[in-house]
């Protein structure tokens, strides 16, 4: 226990010694669109995992000498062609009302660190060289709507990746390895609307992925090596009762392995169903069953053992509601 300690303490010293702290150049701008903006467009090299914010280089009054900005008005920062191989640790705490973050071309190889960004509302982070996604990373991203990974090197994400993204509407996964998509990856997700998995090496579509998505209205998953699909997959668009035709204005299957090309925006859902049917429904393998005599080996086999369901815990949900009715008291 003792030599745990110190190797804990140790490691804490060793990462403070491995700390750089750096000043953060911007230039702020003001869009309509997108509000108070922090571009940085000077050099910033982040290639240390445990670098820091220590100040802000910058005019905020360079937009109009009338209003007096600060970094608490900034409300959006972008990346774009810097190097910035991992996100500083504290940029949370330099933007504390920081909504939009992109990070764009800047050859970002890690979530290293949870950066607790309990307001950020969109999180782009396309054309990086992210190989994998920390199962707790985004846990307490509560807030988050938009997020996008696009164009990276992803090949898993952990089930439990996207537990607490309960107001997540659109993710977009194009241009990664992914071969296999977890069941139970999106069961939270319940208020995902889009979702882009185009350009990856996925071989199947299991029924649960959207089991509880309510309000999904397009999944893209065209230049795929799809061979089986569940069709349960459209249960929730046929519980939604949305019109049988056009069915690739909601699910996009251009380019796989089983679908075939003729299949066109006129055709229903009992057409895709026939080619599905025809050419995308792989059979179980069957066991042979076996038969003894003897009363030892009649008996019934105890079934594998299974996993517990897991237990998701509701911190998002209860910080939230703890919020609006604190919002609501006070007015």
């Amino acid at each position: 226990m003792v030599a745990k300690f110190i190797a804990l303490i140790i490691l804490i010293i060793l990462k403070q010694c491995n700390c750089e702290n750096k000043n953060l150049p911007c230039e702020f701008v003001f869009e309509k669109k997108f509000g108070y903006t922090c571009k940085v467009t000077k050099e910033f090299d982040s290639t240390n995992k445990f670098i820091n914010i220590t100040g802000i280089i910058g005019d905020h009054c360079a937009i109009d000498k009338t209003f007096n900005f600060s970094n608490k008005d900034v409300i959006r920062v972008m990346f774009f062609d810097r190097q910035i191989l991992y996100i500083p640790a504290n940029i949370n705490q330099q933007f504390p009302s920081l909504k939009t973050l992109q990070i764009k071309k800047c050859g970002l190889l890690e979530l290293t660190r949870e950066n607790n960004f309990h307001s950020l509302r969109r999180m782009y982070l396309g054309f990086n060289k992210i190989k994998n996604i920390p199962k707790m990373y985004f846990w307490h991203f509560c807030r988050l709507e938009i997020l996008s990974l696009s164009v990276n090197q992803i090949s898993n994400i952990p089930q439990m990746a996207f537990r607490d993204l309960i107001n997540l509407k659109r993710l977009s996964l194009n241009g990664n390895r992914l071969m296999t998509i977890d069941p139970l990856l999106f069961v939270r997700c319940t208020k995902l609307q889009y979702v882009d998995f185009d350009n990856n090496q996925l071989q199947s579509i299991d029924g649960d992925w959207f089991a509880k998505q309510s309000k999904l209205y397009k999944v893209s998953l065209s230049n795929n090596g799809i061979q089986y699909i569940d069709t349960q997959f459209f249960s929730s668009w046929q519980s939604m009762n949305v019109p049988q035709t056009k069915i690739n204005r909601y699910v996009i299957f251009k380019n796989n392995s089983c679908i075939d090309f003729s299949f066109n925006n006129e055709s229903n859902f009992e057409q895709l169903l026939q080619i599905i049917s025809d050419n995308c429904s792989i059979p179980l393998p069957t066991t042979p069953a076996i038969t003894t005599t003897s009363k030892a080996n009649s008996r019934t086999k105890k079934p594998k053992y299974k996993p517990k369901q897991v237990l998701w815990f509701d911190f998002c949900e209860w910080n939230i509601q703890k919020e609006f009715q604190y919002l609501y008291k006070s007015y």
